[in-house]
């Protein structure tokens, strides 16, 4: 571990790893702690800003650069810039491992391997971002690949901020390179702060919609998404959980799979600007829960429904579904708006 504790630039503070590195129960590979400098009289103190500093590691090429126990964090860095060099730079964790912890104004720059190998009802997430500095915002640039590869079913997410307020950015590519059906995989989950990507996400089946994988997903606030995002048989592309959500991104989900699930209120709109392409048997381009929701298809939109599947359903109570679609594309026995009670608005 190395601590800047007098307030010095991020570049004059290094932490440079070219090397394999293992650990055990609740290790961390590599650390780099900021502390406030001291202002006691004699104390090194190069400014009142809690700065890390720098950390830049390259892959070996050959399995996992990282690989830690229960509990493990593969790289802890505060107010710091943490850059993967070489290629895709491997972390490897067992039962509710993280990759990468970026806190405070951290940045994450290259590509991140990150895989779980721990029990399959634990889980393991590739970099979280805590979002505790001056502007509560964060902005991630690294892709992430995701392998499942003991196929826990507790969850295994991506890019995920602890943060309920503030703003994360995702422009980086999130894919998971499970090849068979999984369960409870997200490529970018929040607690409530906002999510903003237009990075592409790409994850596979899912074996049910009950354990549904997950594009993005976000329990409160907004999500905006300009990026591409693809998601296997009976999975869901954006699922909104009391959130205004916006799309002019490009939104594929496979056969009973769901392009927008929105679960909202009045408050949280839900307007779709871009493309919704959804497979067959049951698909659905935007399936509404929510309690008086506005949702809205922009005359920019185009929905593509697949066969036996549908473009809207109504499910919540006294929705409005506000359609100026231009564009629809509907196969065999395919259904545009189908609402469960027929009190609600469609227009």
């Amino acid at each position: 571990m190395r601590k800047n504790n007098t307030g010095a630039a991020r570049n004059l503070v290094t932490v440079d790893n070219t090397s394999k590195l293992s650990v055990g129960t609740n290790g961390v590979g590599i650390a780099l702690v900021a502390t406030t400098p001291s202002t006691a009289a004699g104390a090194v103190n190069h400014g009142a800003t809690r700065n890390g500093g720098t950390i830049n590691v390259t892959t070996t090429g050959t399995g996992s650069d990282i690989v830690t126990g229960v509990n493990g964090k593969g790289i802890y860095a505060e107010n710091s810039n943490i850059n993967l060099n070489g290629g895709n730079y491997a972390i490897e964790t067992l039962d509710n491992g993280v990759g990468i912890f970026a806190e405070g104004d951290s940045t994450v720059t290259g590509t991140l391997d990150y895989k779980y190998s721990g029990a399959n009802n634990a889980n393991g997430v590739g970099i979280v971002y805590d979002l505790a500095n001056a502007t509560n915002s964060a902005t991630n640039s690294a892709n992430i690949n995701l392998t499942n590869s003991t196929m826990t079913t507790a969850g295994l997410v991506g890019l995920y901020t602890t943060a309920t307020t503030g703003t994360l950015t995702n422009t980086g590519n999130i894919t998971s390179t499970t090849t068979a059906a999984s369960e409870k995989e997200f490529g970018i989950a929040s607690r409530g702060a906002n999510i903003v990507n237009s990075g592409n996400i790409t994850l596979d089946e899912s074996t049910s919609q009950s354990v549904a994988n997950v594009g993005i997903y976000n329990a409160g606030d907004s999500v905006v998404n300009s990026g591409n995002v693809t998601v296997g048989k009976n999975s869901i592309g954006i699922y909104g959980k009391g959130v205004t959500l916006a799309n002019s991104g490009t939104i594929n989900a496979g056969e009973n799979g769901i392009g927008i699930y929105a679960e909202g209120t009045a408050s949280t709109p839900v307007t779709v600007d871009g493309t919704i392409n959804v497979g067959d048997k049951q698909a659905v381009a935007i399936y509404a829960i929510g309690n008086g929701q506005n949702i809205e298809t922009t005359a920019n939109s185009n929905l593509n429904i697949g066969e036996g599947s549908f473009g809207f359903i109504d499910a919540g109570t006294g929705n409005t579904i506000t359609s100026r679609t231009s564009n629809v594309g509907l196969q065999k026995d395919s259904v545009y708006i189908y609402q469960k009670w027929s009190y609600r608005f469609c227009l």
